[in-house]
């Protein structure tokens, strides 16, 4: 789990295992920093689109993206995302799925 700040994409809280699977802390660093730097502009995009009409979307919304981890280098993961009432604050949940197909 990683708590994000939606309107700037900085990182406020991560679980042991967030740390853990993206290894090292990310408190203060950007969300986009866990992804290929070939998606990070377009997903900024996306990130201030999404803060506009917050809403949750839960992982088995199907949505799959690489991101960076420790262990293999790009993977794919699931995420959802959830909206914290009153805050420009999102819950970002991430399965890592394994290596891209």
């Amino acid at each position: 789990m990683l708590i994000i700040d939606a309107q700037d994409g900085e990182i406020v809280h991560a679980n042991d295992a967030a740390s853990e699977l993206f290894a090292g802390s990310l408190i203060g660093t950007s969300v986009e920093r866990l992804m290929p730097a070939r998606y990070r502009s377009g997903h900024r995009e996306l990130r201030r689109s999404f803060a506009a009409a917050a809403r949750t979307r839960p992982m088995s919304a199907g949505v799959d993206v690489l991101a960076l981890t420790a262990e293999s280098g790009e993977s794919t993961v699931r995420v959802g995302l959830t909206p914290i009432p009153g805050t420009a604050l999102v819950i970002a949940e991430i399965d890592p799925l394994g290596p891209p197909a």
